[in-house]
């Protein structure tokens, strides 16, 4: 395989395997080479292969088999085409959906029937005693069995746990500024009524759920479409274009997993740098947000330092999967880590008398409470000024090279 001087050599390795099997060259089920045989065939080191195989591993598009080797167990062309998006009239219309609704509720309980019309997981995928548990729990605790009426305003201990949570998100709400709902449909329809006023005219993505339009009928609006596309959302040409015809007083859109679309638009994408907020701990690792609007994974074996649930830092997207679960690492990408790090590294060296005993071999916390950096950037940066001639390294550390 031929390289050229951008992008690292496990990702080119990695990308030329990926353009093997999306062309099906490599079937779903083959088995690939070895990370010998892909070291000595390419002439990159064993290290340099088995981050390409990791690089496609995170991506979903193959797998590990213990004492077998890796196998490749996913191609995009297996997934069936995209739904066309649906041209929409540019007219501003009432509308009506109660024909439809009642075909569609007529037979929502019916034995053996699938209904796609809900988007609701089957109750055998649902940890359903522990529901109950927690439902005869509630249940037992309650001062009044929970017959009597909540407070308008919903149950002030949800709404207590619900102003908590807000602020992983970053909001700073009270208890007395939340207001519960029975339900999504009830929440839309509450802020439609606060923006607008009998007849007045809303912008919906086309298609959409129908109880969206059974929302608006109920109120007396009427809406303009706006198409849709299954993987970016509503058309923003569309809309600007829309806004500018008709008196367009809201926006109704989903943004993550439309019904029936299930779009779920990414905002980032590899490389990006984002500020990210720890939310939680988890078996691989840490669940970050990423800008207050999605969510990744910080993995274990990328964490030099100690973290903290709230903590805020900034980061970057290493991966994105084929099912858009995002990988993150904190710092920044690859060079442009690089060359934030070796002013601090000559600074230091400076500060120092032009010596630092640290190297390679340097146990990489060491590394990290001295330098503020993991081991890997670290070789990474001390290596690149080593190649500038800027540092040396001797036995037992790195020396500052003086201009004579």
């Amino acid at each position: 395989m031929k390289f050229n001087g951008g992008d690292h050599l496990y990702m080119q390795v990695a990308e030329g395997l990926e353009k093997m099997i999306s062309e099906e060259v490599l079937l779903i089920g083959d088995k690939l080479p070895s990370v010998r045989v892909l070291s000595e065939e390419n002439g990159i080191s064993m290290g340099t292969a088995f981050q390409a195989y990791y690089h496609l591993e995170a991506k979903g598009l193959i797998e590990s088999r213990p004492k077998s080797g890796y196998y490749v167990r996913f191609n995009h062309k297996r997934f069936p085409a995209l739904p066309k998006m649906i041209p929409t009239d540019a007219l501003s219309h009432e509308v009506s959906v109660k024909e439809m609704i009642n075909s569609i509720y007529g037979d929502i309980s019916a034995a053996g029937v699938i209904n796609f019309a809900l988007a609701v997981p089957d109750a055998s995928l649902l940890p359903v005693a522990k529901i109950n548990k927690s439902v005869m729990q509630a249940l037992r605790n309650s001062k009044d069995h929970c017959i009597n009426y909540e407070q308008t305003q919903g149950n002030f201990e949800l709404r207590k746990q619900i102003a908590k949570l807000s602020f992983n998100w970053g909001g700073k709400v009270k208890p007395d500024e939340v207001v519960i709902t029975s339900g999504c449909l009830q929440a839309i329809t509450m802020c439609l009524k606060a923006v607008t006023k009998y007849g007045d005219t809303v912008a919906v993505e086309c298609p959409t759920y129908f109880g969206i339009y059974q929302a608006i009928e109920n109120i007396g609006l009427k809406v303009v479409e706006i198409t849709s596309d299954p993987l970016k959302g509503a058309d923003l040409d569309c809309l600007e274009k829309t806004i500018k015809k008709f008196p367009v007083k809201a926006c109704v859109f989903i943004p993550n997993y439309n019904n029936p679309l299930s779009n779920d638009e990414l905002s980032v994408k590899e490389k990006d740098i984002v500020d990210l907020l720890v939310y939680r701990q988890s078996e691989l690792g840490y669940v970050m947000i990423i800008n207050n609007r999605h969510t990744g994974v910080l993995h274990a074996n990328e964490i030099f330092t100690t973290l903290h649930i709230g903590d805020r830092m900034q980061g970057f997207i290493k991966t994105i999967r084929p099912d858009n679960k995002i990988d993150v690492v904190l710092g920044k990408p690859g060079f442009q880590k690089v060359e934030d790090e070796s002013g601090k590294i000559l600074r230091l060296l400076a500060e120092n008398n032009g010596y630092l005993p640290y190297h390679d071999k340097s146990d990489p916390q060491q590394i990290y409470d001295f330098f503020g950096m993991s081991k890997k950037t670290f070789k990474m940066t001390t290596g690149n000024l080593y190649k500038q001639q800027k540092i040396a390294f001797t036995k037992t550390g790195i020396q500052l090279v003086t201009s004579e």
